[in-house]
């Protein structure tokens, strides 16, 4: 609601190279996003 929470549902049959490839892809984003790399804002409403 106020934009500072990652909601993460992954399915409950995920495999565990899903879930690493996942995580590496979250990590590379949040670095870039704190190295300011991301130009814009983006807020999804579900």
């Amino acid at each position: 609601m106020f934009g500072n929470v990652i909601r993460i549902t992954p399915p409950l049959v995920i495999t565990e190279e899903i879930a690493g490839k996942g995580l590496e892809i979250m990590e590379q984003a949040l670095k870039d996003a704190l190295a300011g790399k991301v130009t814009h804002k983006v807020v999804t409403w579900h």
